[in-house]
């Protein structure tokens, strides 16, 4: 196999007319780079090695463009630049298994990845696309592969663009290769184990081209792009992209990545890897930075369903004091719900909380809840629209978007698509994300109070952007914990999808929970994925609880239709009356023994 890749290799150079250089490495021996997940190599068979310059450069995404000449996949731009030998296989299939087999496991060493082939299909769609699903299947031990709804991923994965049979993709029960998407998919509902990956022209949707700033429009439809796309579960590359050094290339890069666009597409692989390898210093600088002590055990505090009524109102204030009086928290997490739920969702009471909570010497993460905005069309709310007073909570308690309430800390939002106060953050390498999830069937309970017997349009698309938008966070959340090599991820919303005074109704009626079940599948999805601790923190149901409500056995399993997601540790904190304490977790220090990375206690308030 090796033998016939040196061949091609040499064949393909001469197509470029490019001598193989005399101190070249072997072909059946690359350098390899660190893998860096955004790098693609466009056109990858004009370099002067394929495959192998891009593996030394850690890319992790290759293109070659093919036809089917004479049962053959030939690999070239142009039909007129084809030649016997230079084939898919032998440039491609037989370098990568072979590789694969001496890793052991991966392409890269110890790299849970996959590559990602990337087929463009150049001749007739039918015919060239049963020749590669044949040719993939003569190297199953390395291919991804789907069967029966069911997505095994391997150490390389082909998805095939251009000339595309999506017909006939779609009614295989088993193949091989995945599909390329265009942005008109993006709200097809295409599964994403058929159409894993959304590409298009960068200039067909942008018209900024690196010179000067981006334009603040662009720059939103870019992110909301990537959210979207997140969210259905796609990754995103577009083509087109300036490729000649100089500073508006740089400028389109760094959009590109700080917008967590999947695939970065260049043909100047040692530039591309510069530059990413850069993005990967400076973030682990800043995070280094941001936490003198991130190889040490610390403490954080979690409160909710506080202040009910007047007589906690009355002091709230001493509880705060408390807190502030354990001075190792690093921070404090307010989970939703400000007030009960049968009293006015007034300015003035927001303002009178955003003082008290001004009063917080740690840094406090508020999430909002239901409470405060969801409920407040109830008559005995004051029959507010529960969209202006969402509108309201943020501007009042989130008026500085990326910092935290209290004392500073610099957390990454979602401000660019309106919800700054979904926030992500990093200590001692566990992930924390807080999203807006609310009770009340996240938002989809009717608006009684407005005189309303179901869900409004502007009700509906507020909550399919809220949950769009969280499904993208934590998706993001668990792919840099996985890219950091985190310990663990620890999630925090205000509703509580597992909540017990609720299972005998939602297992009668399902649609009770309707709005949690795209967000509950994709954290099994994501928890079953990462192999390492999990926590969801809670509150909406005032009861502490400790629980593993997605574990084999589960009756909320059969209520959202899901496997079980066995990694998953809940932990709900007492709020309402109850709220008699903080909940106070430790977590260990990353020499610390044993798989629990979070510990927790309640600890009562003086008085």
């Amino acid at each position: 196999m090796l033998k016939s890749a040196i061949t091609a290799l040499v064949a393909a150079t001469s197509l470029a007319g490019i001598a193989v250089p005399a101190t070249a490495a072997p072909a059946d021996s690359p350098v390899l780079g660190q893998p860096l997940a955004q790098a693609h190599a466009h056109n990858d068979y004009e370099h002067d090695r394929p495959l192998f310059d891009a593996l030394e450069h850690g890319f992790t995404s290759v293109e070659a463009d093919v036809w089917l000449v004479d049962g053959e996949l030939l690999v070239a731009h142009d039909r007129k630049d084809i030649q016997p030998g230079v084939t898919l296989e032998s440039l491609y299939l037989d370098p990568l298994d072979e590789l694969v087999r001496q890793q052991g496991h991966s392409v890269y060493p110890q790299w849970d990845g996959s590559l990602q082939l990337l087929i463009d299909i150049k001749s007739d769609a039918e015919s060239t696309y049963a020749a590669i699903e044949q040719e993939l299947g003569e190297h199953p031990a390395i291919m991804s592969r789907y069967s029966n709804g069911t997505t095994k991923t391997g150490p390389v994965t082909a998805v095939v663009s251009g000339n595309r049979p999506l017909a006939t993709m779609q009614a295989m029960d088993k193949r091989f290769a995945f599909y390329d998407g265009r942005s008109g998919g993006l709200a097809s509902g295409m599964p994403a184990g058929l159409m894993p990956l959304v590409s298009d022209n960068w200039t067909r949707l942008f018209t900024w081209q690196g010179v000067g700033p981006m334009p603040e429009a662009e720059r939103a439809r870019l992110q909301a792009y990537v959210v979207e796309a997140h969210a259905a579960g796609y990754r995103v590359r577009f083509w087109a992209t300036p490729d000649q050094a100089g500073s508006a290339r740089d400028a389109v890069w760094t959009e590109l990545h700080q917008a967590g666009v999947d695939h970065i597409n260049t043909d100047d692989l040692a530039a591309l890897q510069q530059f990413l390898s850069a993005q990967a210093s400076t973030s682990e600088a800043a995070t280094s930075s941001a936490s003198a002590a991130d190889g040490q055990a610390f403490t954080f505090g979690v409160i909710g369903d506080i202040p009910y009524g007047a007589a906690e109102i009355a002091k709230f204030p001493s509880r705060i004091q408390d807190i502030n009086a354990d001075e190792a928290l690093k921070f404090v997490s307010h989970v939703g719900d400000i007030k009960n739920g049968s009293t006015v969702c007034s300015d003035e009471y927001f303002a009178m909380i955003r003082s008290q909570f001004d009063t917080f010497e740690h840094p406090l993460v508020f999430t909002p809840g239901d409470n405060e905005w969801v409920d407040c069309h109830r008559t005995n709310n004051g029959a507010y629209n529960p969209l202006e007073r969402l509108d309201t909570l943020r501007a009042m308690f989130f008026n500085e978007p990326g910092k935290t309430l209290g004392e500073n800390m610099p957390v990454k939002t979602q401000e660019s698509l309106g919800l700054p106060e979904n926030v992500r953050f990093t200590q001692n390498r566990v992930a924390f994300s807080v999203v807006n999830i609310q009770g009340s069937n996240n938002s989809l309970q009717p608006w009684t109070g407005l005189g309303e017997t179901a869900p409004t349009a502007e009700q509906l698309a507020e909550v399919e952007r809220r949950t769009d938008a969280a499904l993208a966070q934590i998706r993001e959340t668990f792919a840099d914990a996985e890219r950091r090599n985190d310990r663990a991820v620890v999630l925090m919303t205000q509703a509580d999808m597992f909540d017990p005074s609720q299972l005998a109704a939602a297992t009668d009626n399902p649609e009770a929970v309707s709005g949690f079940r795209e967000i509950v599948a994709a954290i099994i999805e994501e928890t079953n994925g990462f192999d390492r601790p999990v926590y969801l923190i809670n509150g909406d149901s005032h009861v502490f609880a400790e629980d593993h409500p997605l574990a084999e056995g589960s009756p909320w399993l059969a209520i959202y239709g899901q496997p079980a997601g066995d990694d998953l540790q809940r932990i709900t904190v007492d709020g309402s009356a109850n709220a008699t304490n903080y909940v106070r977790f430790a977590v260990s220090g990353n020499s610390a023994g044993g798989a629990d990375v979070l510990s927790w206690e309640k600890v009562p308030f003086s008085g």
